[in-house]
């Protein structure tokens, strides 16, 4: 958590206040946030005062999401490379709105501050997530974006690439949290997208026919899409870039519902583990 929904939602609200703003002062309180390497000091202040010069000055020109990573692009080819994790958050704050006392927070990492007077901070409060600057993309290590599989809503993915799932020896729902075949699924999604397609997250991949691999092709854009209409799951710490929690938790047919009735046929849903992960079905309404 966050998943491709929230990531997206998060990018997609970054991009209407941030295009063509410049950096005017970046001030890092946990310069382990901004370093690439996890073997480093937590509060080594060199690269933290490294990453507030590489920063400043800086004019915001495109903003991406690859898998559940946020690509933040400068003019001239720098980057800004930020990983969410488990509890991280970008948070704008206009010129009128920010109040350092009510805004920053000790879990309140990075802090950059535009030309406009706008701000944007990074919380995090399990300090897994990460904001990295690369001066071009060439240098980002291949290990970031390794055995990252295809984004939903590219062009490449289509129902005829999701029929390859039938040449995988694994439980559908181990395939979509290994990121390798589609990214950007997690175990919100994973249950979801599998009680929408009738299927049980523990069916084998090789089990499945082609009508059932196409309904889960159409269920991936189907519950994927939703979500992101409706800003995302708020499971834990996860909001919005303007601070407010998605509303897509309500709309969870199985995720997190396990000892309650199946919205569909009453059936009590079924709480079970799959390599680890809590995972929740209606065996009534899934085979």
């Amino acid at each position: 958590m966050p998943e491709l929904p929230e990531v997206e939602t998060v990018v997609r609200g970054l991009r209407k206040t941030l295009i063509g703003q410049k950096i005017s002062a970046t001030l890092v309180k946990l310069p382990k946030i901004t370093a690439s390497s996890s073997n480093i000091r937590p509060n080594d202040l060199e690269i933290g005062k490294k990453f507030e010069k590489q920063a400043k000055n800086k004019i915001i020109s495109t903003i991406e999401r690859k898998n559940k990573n946020i690509i933040i692009n400068f003019i001239g080819g720098s980057m800004l490379l930020i990983h969410l994790k488990m509890t991280g958050q970008l948070l704008f704050n206009s010129k009128k709105t920010f109040n350092p006392v009510a805004n920053i927070t000790k879990h309140t990492h990075i802090i950059f501050t535009f030309e406009t007077g706008d701000v944007m901070i990074y919380n995090d409060v399990r300090t897994f997530g990460y904001v990295l600057y690369f001066e071009s993309q060439m240098e980002i290590s291949p290990k970031i974006f390794h055995k990252i599989g295809v984004d939903p809503f590219s062009a490449e993915f289509t129902s005829g690439y999701m029929q390859k799932i039938l040449g995988y020896k694994k439980p559908i729902k181990d395939l979509f949290l290994s990121n390798h075949f589609v990214c950007g699924i997690g175990n919100i999604y994973s249950d979801e997208i599998c009680f929408g397609s009738g299927i049980k997250p523990g069916r084998m991949c090789n089990s499945l026919t082609s009508q059932e691999v196409e309904k889960i092709f159409y269920s991936i854009k189907d519950k994927l899409s939703h979500a992101i209409q409706h800003g995302g799951s708020s499971i834990s710490d996860y909001v919005n870039s303007q601070g407010i929690r998605g509303e897509y938790s309500k709309y969870h047919n199985v995720y997190n519902r396990a000892g309650k009735e199946c919205k569909k046929c009453s059936e009590i849903l079924i709480k079970t583990t799959l390599k680890g992960r809590s995972t929740v079905f209606c065996r009534h309404c899934q085979i």
